[in-house]
């Protein structure tokens, strides 16, 4: 997730999270939901989606 701050585009998410999945071949069956919200996390996966997400363009939607 941390590479795709900044993303507007379609290709460029891609490109994202085919990195990731290199990275994480287990993806996201390695994490166990929950696991990342912390203290002062977002309180639900809708609120993390929007906190991180807010700024990330979606090319069809341009």
């Amino acid at each position: 997730m941390d590479k795709l701050p900044g993303v507007k585009n379609a290709p460029a998410q891609a490109a994202a999270l085919n990195l990731c999945g290199q990275q994480h071949p287990d993806k996201f069956f390695e994490i166990r939901r929950g696991s990342g919200r912390g203290l002062l996390g977002p309180k639900s996966p809708e609120q993390c989606t929007l906190d991180k997400a807010r700024d990330t363009a979606w090319q069809p939607g341009c």
